[in-house]
């Protein structure tokens, strides 16, 4: 074996010498997880109902996002001339698709307003936006009128989709954290199921798609009127210094922890907090979206979600047209 290759070898073995932690940084490490795991005692006491009331609240939007989607299979089989005459292929295309265009748009600016305003304000809108949405379509006699409705109920159905589990992740303790997540995707289901059967319900009443897409509108005006007894996201109320607020959030969410338990969750939710600014910086959001792209670890777990998400949205795409398909 040559000389150079062995100096070759050596710094290799030099440089991933330098990627393995000595025993000092192995203790810092493991100091660090202990003192995360003191801090965070809190998980281990009782949360009551309350804590799932409210998740079944917020789950409420996860019924609207499944009931918008799926109504609308039903709805173009019974539209016939209501529009003012018979819709063509690519009329129906079009009433279809622009919920979800309205979708894609409404999931970008709930997200950038959710950041900055808190998690409640985006959802307060997005009951606004179904309720609008409701009753453009319930009233609509022109395929415009029942575009824009569907446009409107799309951007509805993105707040709902980024929003609700962002809500329910933050203001959830760990130990039910995936449960009521869960109970959002169920919901999601269940309104899809609802609206199938209400679909089948109205199939024989005269101009019975009216009711079918109004009836929409009434459980956004349920979830609206019971968001105020909805606690803000007590990570939100720290990352704007509303600190009293979440520690007021926290005792009502464990009611059975002490005000040092409700301390340290707020010192470990702090550090989160810092964590999170001291990634990004004073990064614009055009810098991080444009490293989320250029980064090749990011862009890797990028497309794997992308694809996982395709894989699991083109099941509504089919949905939109089976009962047209059937018929």
């Amino acid at each position: 074996m040559s000389s150079s290759s062995l100096n070759d070898g050596r710094k290799s073995f030099e440089k991933d010498k330098d990627l393995v932690p000595d025993s000092t940084q192995i203790e810092v490490a493991k100091a660090s997880i202990h003192d995360a795991v003191e801090l965070d005692e809190i998980e281990h006491t009782d949360t009551g109902w309350y804590i799932w009331l409210i998740a079944l609240t917020a789950s409420i939007g996860g019924m609207l996002f499944g009931y918008d989607t799926g109504i609308i299979s039903a709805v173009l089989v019974y539209l016939e001339d209501s529009l003012g005459h018979l819709l063509s292929a690519s009329e129906k295309e079009l009433i279809t698709s622009l919920c979800s265009a309205g979708a894609f748009v409404g999931s970008i600016i709930a997200g950038l307003t959710a950041d900055r305003y808190g998690r409640k304000g985006p959802m307060y809108i997005g009951c606004a936006l179904f309720t609008v949405g409701a009753v453009l379509q319930a009233t609509a006699y022109s395929i415009p009128q029942m575009a824009v409705g569907r446009l409107i109920v799309g951007f509805g159905v993105g707040s709902a989709a980024m929003i609700v589990p962002a809500y329910i992740a933050e203001i959830a303790p760990t130990k039910h954290r995936g449960r009521m997540i869960g109970l959002n995707n169920v919901s999601i289901t269940g309104g899809q199921v609802i609206s199938y059967g209400l679909g089948a319900a109205f199939a024989s009443v005269p101009h019975g798609w009216r009711y079918m897409v109004g009836l929409g509108g009434i459980p956004s005006i349920l979830l609206a009127i019971l968001l105020p007894l909805c606690p803000e996201s007590p990570r939100q109320l720290i990352y704007h210094d509303k600190h009293e607020e979440a520690r007021a959030v926290l005792h009502r969410i464990f009611r059975a922890a002490t005000p040092e338990q409700v301390q340290d969750k707020i010192q470990l939710i702090e550090a989160g907090v810092r964590e999170s600014r001291a990634s990004t910086g004073n990064q614009s959001r055009f810098s991080i979206v444009k490293q989320l792209h250029t980064t090749p670890a990011y862009f890797r777990a990028l497309v794997c979600a992308c694809g996982l998400s395709k894989s699991t949205l083109s099941f509504p795409e089919v949905f939109d047209f089976e009962t047209n398909l059937i018929k």
